[in-house]
This record gives C-alpha cells, structure tokens and sequence, in this order.
C-alpha cells in the first residue's frame, strides 16, 4: 500500500514538471511571435522635416533636431496639438492579437493620455492656450510605435527557471518576452511662422530591471509619456534637456 502512494505522488509530480516545462513552452513561444512589424520612426513622416537630425552620445538614441534654443526659451504661452496615433493597432479577436498591439480604443487612449500629459507638465512653466496664436509656440506630438506590456511573459522572462531563456530571446528580438514599447515623434515650432526650434524622435520600452509600470499592459508607456513631457518642458524653458523621469 506505502508502494502504491508512493508511486502515485512521484507519477504527480513528474507530471506537474512536465506541465510546468510545457506551459513555459507555449508562453515562450507566444513571446517569439507577439511582435507587430511597424515602420521604424524614421519612415514615418509626421515632422515638418527630417532634416538635421543628430544622436548625442549623451542623449541615448534619441535623433534631436535643436534650432535657436535661446530664442525659444522667450516664450511663456503653449499650444499643445492633438496627439494622433500613427503607429499599427490590431482588432483584439484573440488572446494572441491583444499581445500584439494596441486596439483603435487603445490607441485613442494612449495619445489622449499623451496630450493631457503634456499640457499638465507644460502648465507648471507656460500658459497654455486653447488655439495657436501669436506670441506662441506649439508643441506637434506623435505615437508612431505602441507595444504592449504582456506581464505574464514579462515576469515569466525573469523567472529563475526560464532566465536563460528570456536573455535569449532578448538576443534575438533586442527585447525581453513580454516587454513593451513605446516611440514617438514631436517638435516644437512657432504657432504662426512655423519656425521650428526643437524637435526629437524616440522609443522607450520595458528594461530588465525597470519594474516600474512593467506588470501593467500600458503601465511603461503612460511612465515614458511622462518623461518625455518633462524633457519638453525643461527643454522649451531653459534650451537644456534633462533626464527626468
């Protein structure tokens, strides 16, 4: 009789391992696939112009263009744009379509929250105004690039059990499994003559020890949104980007 429950809890626990190493499997697998191909930023053409773009060192991969910085900082009234989305969003039909992108609601939602962002940060050094108008810059911001968070492969890549795992997938995607990402384009010009004084395209995704808003689907996106509109600001006001966060 010992021998029998004996049998009986290691044939459990054999079989728990092995589901245990299939679901990993499957989750992997979902990880390696659940990449939407959209344009690079570069190739979508939402700046004024494309032109005299440069990448600091200091900056970290960010493209700037950087026009008469101390005469921008004379402004002291913003007109923030609507935010359009101009990145690839997907009809959420499936478990396996959510992981890919953005729903069209979603994507309505993530630009809004854009927008509102900036004019909260902006608001703290500017009067900000319903219209462009004389005497004022306008800030032209786009979500070119949306990826979500997909917390059960983004904690099951950092798991002891699949580490390796998840560093090899980074390797091959240049981004952990469940990892999201977020990229935009914007610049600053003069709400009447257009003339352009700052401008900037960048991506921010899911880092390996950046938990903060990592296990929320859109969590990393809303923090990045914020960062970037503190840079705006710092930048309009002083001609100096910072590092906020």
């Amino acid at each position: 009789h010992n021998i029998l429950i004996s049998l009986c809890s290691s044939f459990v626990k054999l079989l728990a391992v092995k589901l245990q190493t299939i679901i990993l499997f499957i989750l992997v697998m979902v990880g390696l696939s659940s990449c939407v191909t959209v344009s690079p930023p570069t190739e979508t053409k939402f700046l004024s112009s494309y032109q005299g773009f440069d990448k600091p060192s200091a900056m970290q991969g960010k493209l700037v263009y950087e026009g008469d910085l101390e005469k921008m900082s004379r402004y002291d009234k913003v007109y923030v744009a609507n935010v359009p989305v101009h990145g690839t969003t997907v009809e959420h039909d499936s478990i396996f379509t959510k992981m890919q992108g953005a729903s069209h609601s979603e994507a309505k939602m993530l630009a809004d929250t854009f927008e509102q962002t900036l004019k909260e940060e902006l608001s703290s050094s500017f009067t900000v105004v319903s219209r462009p108008e004389h005497g004022s810059l306008t800030v032209r911001a786009s979500v070119v690039e949306m990826k979500p968070n997909t917390p059960v492969l983004f904690a099951t890549g950092f798991a002891p059990v699949s580490l390796a795992t998840g560093e090899a997938i980074k390797a091959i995607k240049g981004s952990y499994p469940g990892a999201g990402s977020v990229a935009i384009q914007a610049e600053v010009v003069d709400s009447v003559t257009k003339e352009r004084y700052f401008a900037v395209i960048d991506k921010d995704r899911t880092g390996k020890n950046e938990v903060i808003g990592g296990l929320s689907r859109w969590g990393r996106a809303k923090t990045a949104f914020r960062k970037w509109s503190r840079q705006f600001r710092d930048k309009m006001e002083s001609g100096e980007l910072t590092s906020a966060t």
